[in-house]
């Protein structure tokens, strides 16, 4: 089995668009997650979207919108840690891993192989772009989960 996964972030991009300063919520509420690993949100909301990732192997984000003249570009990922834990582990090699930019950037990162991650659950952010007609980007996040897994 390919242990490559691919998260696909679906934004509402035209409606997200014309918001000005959205409220986070709002922001959650206009994008979907699906990965190509049966990633999966138990209560449907976009923070508790969970990703199974395993050690060693790369993890793919891209974004897609059905909006005509819109689309949605990664700019980065970010680890965040939880000061509430002292056993808590980045899962990628830098807090910050970059896109490749423009308007439809894509993140790719290899999750480290430390044992350690294996049933390990780590918040993140997602910061995205959304561009109308390639022009003018308006920047937003959103915050899911991944699983460490062999």
């Amino acid at each position: 089995m390919d242990k490559i996964v691919i998260i696909e972030l679906n934004a509402e991009a035209k409606k997200l668009y014309s918001l000005n300063e959205p409220p986070q919520k709002s922001v959650d509420k206009e994008c979907a997650l699906r990965d190509n690993h049966n990633g999966k949100s138990p209560n449907g909301k976009i923070e508790d979207f969970i990703s199974n990732v395993h050690l060693n192997k790369r993890v793919i984000w891209v974004g897609d919108t059905k909006d005509e003249g819109y689309t949605v570009s990664i700019d980065s990922i970010v680890y965040l840690p939880n000061p509430n834990d002292p056993d808590d582990l980045d899962f990628f090699h830098t807090k910050t891993v970059s896109g490749t930019g423009g308007s439809t950037g894509i993140v790719t990162a290899i999750v480290k192989n430390d044992e350690r991650l294996i049933n390990k659950q780590d918040i993140y952010t997602v910061n995205f772009s959304i561009y109308e007609n390639g022009l003018a980007p308006k920047c937003f996040r959103i915050d899911p989960k991944l699983a460490g897994n062999p």
